[in-house]
């Protein structure tokens, strides 16, 4: 007999988010500081060379490219997971207060090769440590072989209304099969072929095991967590730190929380606010040709997606799309926006069905083969923005 199971948005958030490694961010506050040393061109006094010229100095409306490290304070221990400090190399917007990490004001009047270091207290760091950022996660979940899910879910879960004879993936591990409609609710079937098989990841083992109770039958799917792993959840990154037979538990802590730290930043390049003020990007209108010509130059697509009436895609345009952090990278891209509202063009009913558009503004990152990168749902300020488009250099 069919069973009804409710899915609802925070149980496919797990099934399809929650068992995926992430890429440890480093926010961190630099508002002030207890301490700070200066290493950069000196004078044969040993004393800062004044006579550097401002051009040659990182003032604010520039954008410096810049290297970074993050040690404990005490230097008990370091935060990568191979004993080194961890290290960056990225571009900011020299004076922003909004910069991440608040680089834009640590980086103002340097030159470049010079090298500054602060140690900054907990409160100015990382924060203190928040009990409430320490998450317990089911490990352990059933599915029916066999059950009801409402028509409505499934098809917003999926973005597709569901027929008979239609596969999708329920689970990062198995298959499902819509058998019939019947009202309101579709009747579903589980295809796990197999009567027990193992999923190594990074954060752990998952086993999918097929088991039955009197005549129903369930699938089994258990984590065997990684302690130490890297977990997310949503937008949220943490590590594993234990478990017991139904749960286990991630703290949502920065791993230097309620600790002492030094950064160490050198400015490596200064790209000047006049070079870029008439700088702006080449858009193209038309997302076919746009495809052809990010495969031709061999680079990732940025394809924006919006409306003319959307008061966030007028900020993203206006505001982040005008910032030098965007407009230092016009040149690694290939560019498009489209309007696909208001237009009597099935190229544009196409692009909606594709990227399962929803809402507005939609910024998609392709790889010059056409493969989804990055996916930007929404406004996003010019640092997160910028963040998202070089995550998709990366990959």
């Amino acid at each position: 007999m069919a069973e009804t199971l409710k899915i609802d948005r925070l149980g496919l958030l797990f099934v399809h988010k929650g068992f995926t490694r992430f890429i440890l961010l480093l926010p961190v506050l630099l508002c002030c500081c207890s301490c700070a040393r200066v290493d950069g061109p000196l004078n044969a006094m040993g004393q800062r060379n004044d006579s550097l010229s401002q051009a040659n100095l990182a003032e604010p409306g520039d954008v410096a490219w810049v290297r970074y490290s993050i040690t404990p304070a005490d230097r008990t221990e370091s935060m990568g997971a191979t004993g080194k400090h961890v290290q960056e190399v990225r571009d900011i917007l020299v004076g922003a207060v909004k910069e991440e990490l608040d680089l834009g004001q640590l980086c103002q009047g340097m030159a470049v090769g010079e090298q500054k270091s602060v140690v900054l207290p907990p409160e100015k760091g990382f924060g203190p440590r928040q009990p409430g950022l320490v998450k317990r996660f089911v490990r352990v979940r059933r599915y029916p072989m066999k059950m009801r899910i409402p028509v409505a879910q499934l098809a917003g879960a999926y973005h597709a209304v569901p027929e008979p004879g239609a596969l999708f993936r329920l689970s990062p591990y198995f298959m499902a099969r819509v058998d019939a409609i019947d009202g309101d609710n579709a009747l579903i079937s589980c295809l796990f072929p197999k009567k027990e098989e193992k999923f190594p990841a990074d954060f752990g083992t998952t086993t999918v095991r097929r088991e039955r109770e009197g005549s129903r039958e369930f699938l089994l799917v258990q984590l065997q967590p990684r302690i130490g792993a890297e977990f997310t959840a949503g937008n949220r990154k943490g590590r594993i730190t234990g478990f017991d037979d139904d749960y286990f538990t991630v703290d949502f802590n920065h791993p230097l929380s309620g600790r002492s730290i030094e950064l160490t930043v050198q400015v490596q390049g200064i790209v000047k606010a006049r070079e870029l003020q008439h700088d702006k990007i080449d858009w193209m209108d038309d997302y076919g040709s746009a495809k052809e010509l990010a495969g031709r130059q061999n680079k990732p697509l940025v394809l924006l997606l919006y409306s003319e009436d959307c008061p966030w895609c007028h900020r993203l345009k206006v505001e982040t799309l005008h910032d030098p952090r965007i407009l230092a990278l016009k040149d690694r891209f290939v560019w498009a926006m489209i309007c696909p509202e208001g237009q009597n063009d099935p190229r544009n009913d196409d692009l909606k069905k594709q990227f399962h558009l929803d809402g507005y503004p939609l910024t998609v990152v392709m790889g010059p083969d056409g493969r989804e990168l990055v996916r930007i749902d929404g406004f996003r300020e010019a640092p997160l923005f910028r963040d998202k488009l070089l995550q998709g250099l990366e990959l």
